[in-house]
């Protein structure tokens, strides 16, 4: 979330921003964050979501109930500067519309094509591609951990290091939906997959 806001999108403070999966782990990382730079920020999420959205600094939009480019038009008037993007899909193409002049999608995770539900992962690679050559005044790019750590791997210490001190000043602190005995891996993950989760699940792990 961290390398998405600063080393990705660059965005600057008091800027507009849309996070689908805002109710998530990297979601509600991302509000927190968003927040010490006085974002306007927008995050879909189901219904249940709603009231934690609200209390991490953002405007929820029911994904379900709503077209978030309609909503969010209708909300700031020209759209964003920043949609971060997990989903994929034809939902790239709906992110895109969401932005304003000048700005930037950050696709990353490809969730539908993972679990099944629609998109490829080659062909959404070569959408992003394709979109930053068209002249529409708005660009796109893809996040991943493993390729940027190999890229820029200075980047992570200091990264790290300036998330830490936020933590020991108490400006960030991560939601935390529940706790698990690692022998429930799998379980979690089943729930994380099926966006019941409201921010992260610990796992446990027994010393020996």
């Amino acid at each position: 979330a961290y390398q998405m806001l600063h080393r990705v999108a660059r965005v600057k403070r008091g800027q507009r921003i849309l996070i689908h999966g805002a109710g998530g782990a990297v979601g509600t990382a991302m509000l927190q964050l968003g927040k010490l730079l006085d974002l306007e920020m927008y995050g879909t999420a189901s219904k249940p979501k709603h009231e934690l959205i609200k209390r991490l600094g953002a405007t929820p939009i029911d994904y379900k109930g709503e077209d978030f480019v309609e909503r969010i038009h209708s909300l700031t008037g020209d759209g964003v500067d920043a949609v971060f993007d997990p989903i994929g899909g034809d939902n790239f193409k709906r992110s895109l519309r969401a932005l304003r002049r000048g700005g930037k999608l950050v696709a990353y995770g490809f969730y539908n094509a993972v679990l099944g539900k629609g998109g490829s992962i080659p062909l959404d690679f070569i959408r992003l591609k394709l979109w930053n050559i068209l002249p529409n005044g708005r660009s796109t790019t893809f996040y991943s951990i493993g390729a940027l750590r190999q890229k820029q791997p200075g980047w992570f210490s200091e990264d790290l290091a300036k998330l830490f001190d936020l933590l020991a000043q108490g400006k960030i602190k991560p939601v935390i939906a529940g706790r698990m005995p690692l022998a429930e891996a799998r379980r979690a993950h089943e729930l994380i997959e099926r966006g019941e989760v409201q921010g992260k699940i610990v796992l446990t792990v027994k010393e020996i």
